[in-house]
């Protein structure tokens, strides 16, 4: 095992700016902070003020290299191929790992029958955006999701790692199959499972909504995405790149892929038709996600998909649309999974 330390004062442009990647037998990173540093901050917080640092951090999520634990004087990163040994949620079986190197959880039904549904939840932002814990990767999103849904029905929870604080359930640099790999996941646990891919529906808010938005409309899923994140813009010019999408990390910018996949959803017949839909968005005039949702997808897709504007005046920012909307969302779900026809179009709901 080949550990790599380097420290925050001394000039990392050689390492960050150099064109060979970090030795691949390289398992852990050490980042020690100097005196710049506040009591209990990792490489994450100290970013948000530090050009340096934040470049440093792009470097080491393009590198497979992603913060997991702070030391007293440090930031110490784990490589991608070391998380399932690291990590005691893995280790106890809380969690399961499969051939792609993909973490996730599946609770099976509450109830056995003789065939098996599949609820999909990707997650959003961590409540602690910048948390070191590796569950900023795998914030357990709607956790009485099954008691909003058929009783026959699976919980498939799958992990975001990648980039600085997610990869939004997208390709990077450092993972340019990742889609590849979570369609194949959720494909081969509904085989294993001897479900129908008409019985899987996929859910997110957020970030998890980018990721149940595109995988849904790339893989032909029933898909519902909360306020979906489908523009980078907003995160950075008005919180400095906050998600860190900026720095090389991702190949694409979001709007960039979502033009392109919409764009082909209209193309494809097999994904929606104009009688019904399974595809559907919750959105709202009250986030600022409404422009970006508005013009990238609406605009195109309204013929082909159900949009959902949640006026609720509770909903002051982003954050809220989810949970000011969850009865709209348990009443989509249910549609979805019992195969009731949801038409196209733009509704207001409360």
């Amino acid at each position: 095992m080949n550990d790599l330390v380097l420290d925050l004062a001394d000039d990392l442009s050689p390492v960050i700016d150099g064109t060979a990647a970090i030795d691949p037998s390289t398992s852990y990173v050490l980042v020690n902070h100097g005196p710049s540093s506040a009591p209990g901050e990792n490489l994450i917080t100290i970013s948000r003020r530090d050009p340096a640092a934040k470049r440093l951090i792009s470097h080491l999520a393009m590198n497979g290299f992603y913060l997991y634990r702070v030391t007293e004087n440090g930031s110490r990163f784990v490589r991608d191929h070391t998380i399932s040994k690291l990590w005691h949620r893995v280790k106890d079986g809380d969690f399961s790992t499969n051939g792609d190197g993909l973490i996730y959880s599946l609770t099976l039904p509450a109830v056995k029958s003789n065939f098996m549904r599949i609820l999909v939840i990707f997650s959003s932002m961590n409540t602690s955006i910048y948390t070191p814990s590796m569950m900023r990767y795998f914030e357990q999103n709607f956790r009485s999701a099954q008691k909003h849904v058929p009783p026959n029905t699976a919980i498939l929870r799958i992990a975001d790692i990648g980039g600085v604080v997610g990869a939004f359930y997208l390709n990077t640099v450092r993972n340019p199959n990742n889609t590849e790999r979570i369609r194949r996941l959720i494909t081969e646990t509904a085989t294993a499972h001897q479900v129908s891919f008409g019985d899987v529906v996929l859910y997110g808010a957020s970030k998890g909504g980018t990721g149940a938005l595109y995988h849904g409309l790339t893989g032909g899923f029933k898909c519902l995405a909360v306020d979906p994140v489908i523009s980078d813009d907003y995160y950075v010019s008005t919180y400095q790149d906050s998600h860190f999408t900026t720095d090389g990390v991702f190949p694409e910018r979001k709007q960039d892929v979502f033009a392109r996949i919409i764009d082909h959803a209209l193309d494809s017949d097999s994904k929606t038709s104009a009688e019904g839909t399974k595809t559907a968005v919750i959105y709202s005039e009250r986030s600022p996600q409404y422009g970006a949702i508005q013009e990238i997808a609406v605009g195109k897709l309204q013929g082909r998909a159900a949009f959902f504007n949640c006026i609720n005046p509770e909903i002051s920012d982003h954050p809220d649309v989810s949970p000011k909307s969850l009865n709209t969302a348990a009443m989509l779900m249910n549609m979805l999974f019992y195969d009731m026809e949801l038409k196209p179009g733009v509704r207001r709901v409360f």
